[in-house]
């Protein structure tokens, strides 16, 4: 079986890594890696076969740029895709990226496969992007019972929805473990040194209001005793200039290091040895659990997202993170996450996704959807 994987950068090639190296090890999957954006060497390490690069470079990251970008994509794929035919392409997620792609498969009548569909976000466009990749593919892995009763309600068929937890969780499973010395020479920090993971990134609903909370979360993490790990902003609206004002804020705070991507392994072992994770990455809420890890999670974005009870919400405000830094980093707090379970973990996504992808059937009937009604048929 030919499969096609969508990456657009480090966070979902983080999603898609342990299940295309699961298929890879098999035969009869055959694996192709249509690739957006920058993943720093992570893909020419693992060595896939066949990489199409999809160009989509934008000089800017405004709405009309990215507005932009989707079209070359969805040009770029439709281009891949009447040279070569998968039988089955893989979408992670939420991104713009994806829905361009996805776009680009309609007129070929392309089964897609969809990777954390029914999630719930707020004050960012992934909602919209996520529930149109749930209409746009033929079949699902969702991470959690939630998300799955949500894909049944909005008409999906149920032989469709596989609950297999969060990929990306493999990864920690399987990649190797860093020495404590080796993290801090990697990020920077000096030995035996406390550090905060920071992520914020724009909220695309409300993306005039991004510099503006970016500038609160930034005054509250300066207040901080420990060491600051500020990783750059995701590709999206204003993204670049908010990792501008990143590096002017590194510049000035001799206790902050800046890494635009710290890759995949790196990240995992940076979630495995910070004191405390602050911002509004979805990694806060998806992997940091499986560390016991505190997490301020700041303004809108994650809003409505399954969340465990390492995480403390805040409003975008200097006063409502620094208070929820003070909690969250509290020895008392994280003494009550010593039986924390990561409500995202099945034990194992890749080996249920292989599984799934050997019994698909190829053909009408997984292209060819009905729409699951969840309701008795109203009184005439």
């Amino acid at each position: 079986m030919r499969i096609g994987a969508v990456t657009t950068g480090r966070a979902d090639y983080a999603i898609l890594r342990p299940l295309l190296r699961e298929l890879a090890a098999d035969p009869a999957f055959d694996i192709a890696l249509l690739v957006t954006g920058a993943h720093g060497d992570e893909i020419a390490r693992d060595k896939f076969r066949q990489v199409i690069d999809i160009p989509c470079v934008s000089d800017d990251d405004d709405p009309r740029a990215l507005s932009q970008i989707m079209a070359k994509i969805t040009e770029g794929v439709g281009k891949a895709l009447a040279d070569s035919r998968p039988d089955l392409i893989v979408l992670a997620g939420d991104r713009y990226e994806m829905l361009a792609a996805a776009q680009a498969a309609l007129p070929f009548a392309q089964p897609l496969v969809h990777l954390h569909g029914g999630e719930l976000t707020a004050c960012a466009f992934d909602d919209a992007i996520r529930h149109a990749l749930t209409k746009l593919s033929h079949l699902h892995f969702v991470a959690h019972d939630e998300a799955a009763n949500r894909l049944v309600r909005m008409g999906e068929e149920p032989w469709r929805v596989t609950v297999m937890g969060a990929p990306s969780l493999d990864n920690i499973r399987h990649l190797r473990h860093w020495p404590r010395e080796e993290i801090e020479a990697r990020l920077g920090i000096p030995r035996g040194a406390e550090f905060i993971l920071a992520t914020f990134h724009s909220t695309t609903l409300q993306y005039n209001s991004t510099m503006n909370e970016a500038e609160e979360w930034l005054e509250a993490l300066g207040t901080r005793p420990e060491w600051i790990v500020l990783t750059g902003a995701n590709a999206d609206t204003y993204g670049r200039r908010l990792n501008d004002r990143y590096r002017a804020f590194a510049e000035s705070h001799p206790r902050c290091r800046y890494h635009h991507s710290l890759g995949t392994e790196a990240y995992i072992a940076a979630l495995s040895s910070a004191k405390l994770m602050c911002g509004n990455s979805s990694s806060g809420l998806i992997e940091a659990p499986s560390f016991r890890l505190p997490v301020v999670d700041v303004g809108r974005r994650q809003e409505n997202r399954l969340r465990a009870a390492n995480v403390v919400h805040a409003e975008a405000t200097f006063s409502a993170v620094k208070e929820a830094m003070d909690l969250a980093g509290s020895l008392d707090f994280r003494a009550r996450l010593s039986a924390l379970v990561n409500p995202y973990d099945r034990g194992g996504a890749a080996r249920l996704f292989h599984s799934r992808l050997s019994t698909v059937c190829l053909g009408p009937d997984l292209v060819i959807k009905k729409f699951f009604d969840t309701k008795e048929k109203a009184c005439e």
